[in-house]
């Protein structure tokens, strides 16, 4: 029989041996249990109560992607898998992925989430698809099983997996040359596995018979490997530079890196990037008075950095924040002519020839915003696809008006034609409103205004009535879902 090698990295795992223990006991054929103690003393210390078991010990931690490699060279199965310290796996999950593993194939079996107590898999929570983001994570994909056709499929394929587990072929292993050491100790392991996987000629599926029930220790305690903010960014700013975008990654590739974006489109967050592979000289400029609510500006820029992209930011404040290139204007008063001079002096320091999207400091964008691109260059480009929410309210409500600045999408030379028309008008004490030759769109998901105490606008009769509760709302909001889940998906709520 062809022997499976299960590789184990661990460090600081409380149930690592119930892992080990529950893998041979739930394996039908023959399986090795490779188990890497990374860098410190397991209390009670692992045993091998079987002589499938080998125990590796280092004594300074290495780091999950070097343990897995070690493990890997330490085995001698034909197929290898790896799961973390602290998993259950499916009675006879060894035979079932056997069954169904192409020789250029990753697989994933059904991911569930484990009760640690009971050592049993929950009845809820059952995870098939996923994908990774711009934003460099990997997300919960429940709306593509709703996709035709693919609840009906065996063995689905599948975007991403999480990372905690995966089965293939030692040689496929060994091909695509899992896993890449400098990417560091944690982080877009599964985007990893993915990007080799599918851009290196082969496929990633999905084995519904078999299932992996994970911890998920986020909610209780934390990780295991000490993780700070340089670490993340390392591993992120490694994946986006050497593996994002790029048509020569791997060793063995033989797909552009848009085959995977366009063989899942649409893919949230990938709407701009499909357009034209951010070839268009797109920039953000982003213009804040830093006189609202902490959390909403902090949650809003948040945001927008998860979801541009390689679109370079310049941000515009009156006092210093950390967010693209910030360009500090000072104190000014708060009158359109202030926003319009710090709109002037971001837009001035854009390359010629730029596309600028102008983001206000209070509305969460959605990446479909960044898809669109002006079909002229004399005039400006509302999106008109605009909702409205303050904190406590149960739904959205629809914009009235067309032409907010917040929502504006310019070719630079006419954006900074306008600005100082307008502001040349203001230093001459002349009357005016704003007229600029304009054109409306719609994006494929809307952006999301948020009222709240200290809005420059204010609230007309209009606004007062949705947020009194005397108008019908939206309840469940295109791409952003009802007022809870806006809430978790932005971090914008009452704490």
């Amino acid at each position: 029989m062809d022997k499976v090698s299960i590789i184990i990295p661990g460090r600081c795992e409380t149930y690592f041996q119930q892992t080990i223990d529950s893998v041979l006991d739930r394996a039908n054929g023959d399986v090795e249990v490779i188990a890497v103690v990374d860098g410190y003393e397991p209390d009670p210390p692992l045993v091998a109560k079987d002589h499938r078991v080998k125990i590796i010990k280092v004594e300074k931690s290495i780091g999950q992607r070097a343990g897995y490699n070690l493990g890997v060279r330490e085995s001698t199965g034909k197929f290898v898998m790896k799961i973390d310290a602290h998993c259950l796996l499916s009675k006879g999950f060894d035979t079932e992925l056997k069954s169904h593993c192409p020789d250029n194939a990753v697989v994933l079996p059904e991911m569930r989430r484990l009760d640690v107590h009971k050592w049993e898999s929950k009845p809820r929570g059952k995870t098939h698809f996923m994908y990774f983001g711009n934003d460099l994570y990997c997300h919960f994909w429940r709306e593509y099983k709703k996709r035709d056709g693919i609840k009906q499929q065996e063995y689905p394929e599948v975007m991403t997996g999480q990372g905690s587990c995966w089965f293939c072929t030692r040689k496929w292993n060994d091909h695509i040359e899992l896993l890449d050491e400098g990417v560091g100790s944690w982080g877009n392991v599964g985007i990893e596995v993915s990007l080799r996987t599918w851009l290196c000629g082969g496929t990633q599926i999905v084995n519904k018979k078999a299932w992996q029930a994970h911890y998920f220790r986020k909610d209780e305690g934390g990780f295991p490997y000490p993780m700070d903010g340089r670490k993340v960014w390392k591993a992120h700013n490694y994946t986006r530079k050497n593996y994002y975008y790029n048509d020569n990654a791997f060793k063995n590739q033989t797909r552009k890196f848009k085959y995977l974006i366009e063989k899942f489109a649409p893919v949230p967050g990938w709407e701009a990037y499909l357009v034209d592979e951010y070839k268009s000289p797109r920039v953000i400029v982003y213009y804040t008075d830093n006189k609202i609510d902490s959390l909403l500006g902090k949650q809003v820029r948040k945001r927008i950095e998860k979801i541009a992209g390689k679109i370079p930011i310049i941000s515009v404040s009156q006092e210093p924040i950390s967010f693209g290139k910030n360009i500090c204007v000072g104190p000014k008063p708060r009158e359109y002519k202030s926003i319009y001079e710090q709109i002037l002096v971001g837009v001035e320091a854009t390359e010629p020839g730029s596309i600028i999207y102008l983001c206000e400091h209070d509305v969460f964008y959605h990446p479909s915003h960044f898809a669109f691109l002006p079909t002229s260059k004399r005039r400006m480009f509302f999106n008109r696809n605009r909702f409205y929410w303050s904190l406590g309210m149960d739904g959205f409500f629809p914009s009235r008006g067309t032409m907010a600045l917040s929502q504006s999408v310019t070719h630079r030379n006419y954006l900074i034609k306008h600005c100082k028309s307008r502001i040349d008008k203001w230093n001459n004490n002349i009357e005016h409103t704003m007229k600029v030759a304009n054109k409306g769109f719609r994006s494929d998901r809307p952006n999301v205004d948020i009222r709240h105490d200290n809005n420059f606008t204010t609230h007309g009769k209009y606004k007062k009535s949705y947020m009194k509760g005397n108008r019908k709302t939206c309840a469940n909001l295109p791409g952003w879902g009802g007022s809870k889940h806006f809430q978790s998906i932005t971090g914008y709520k009452v704490v």
